[in-house]
């Protein structure tokens, strides 16, 4: 809201304040975390989006691989165990609370980006009603995990899910 925008450039932050009417609100929430990471690619950002109950102590940088365009974190207590595991909650593999994206091209996989890895996303998950009237699954991070597994399968090497050396 406006205070809030106020609050923010008071102390010093850029801010831009984005108003969306009261009926749009429930999907511009939904797809907010995945606009702002595209922005952020398309702008050449490096750029952290975390969800308000994540705590960092300490700097996150060295516990990454450093080996891609994009680093999320995972629910699993033993990811070297249960990461990609067909048995597993799909919405565990992935959690979008701590997402870190960065632009980087490389020119042996021309053709495919996380920024239009993420625009795909947004364009398939663009009605919050679905054909026949069925609501969107609300729950984005789960949507977002089935939807980096059905790609993974459709566009090998194009992702590659690891954790520490396990792929």
């Amino acid at each position: 809201d406006k205070l809030a925008q106020t609050e923010m450039q008071n102390h010093g932050f850029q801010s831009v304040l984005h108003r969306v009417p009261a009926p749009e609100l429930p999907d511009a929430i939904w797809k907010f975390r995945w606009q702002l990471l595209l922005v952020g690619l398309r702008e050449g950002l490096h750029l952290i989006v975390a969800d308000s109950d994540i705590v960092v102590f300490r700097d996150p940088f060295p516990l990454m691989g450093g080996d891609a365009e994009i680093e999320i974190t995972t629910e699993h207590l033993w990811p070297e165990r249960h990461l990609w595991r067909p048995w597993v909650r799909p919405e565990d593999d992935l959690s979008t609370g701590f997402i870190f994206v960065r632009p980087w091209s490389s020119p042996a996989r021309s053709g495919w980006s996380t920024e239009r890895f993420l625009a795909e996303f947004l364009q398939a998950n663009r009605q919050a009603v679905l054909l026949g009237g069925t609501p969107r699954d609300p729950f984005d991070q789960r949507v977002f995990n089935k939807y980096v597994l059905e790609r993974a399968v459709a566009c090998k090497p194009c992702i590659i899910g690891s954790y520490g050396q396990k792929h």
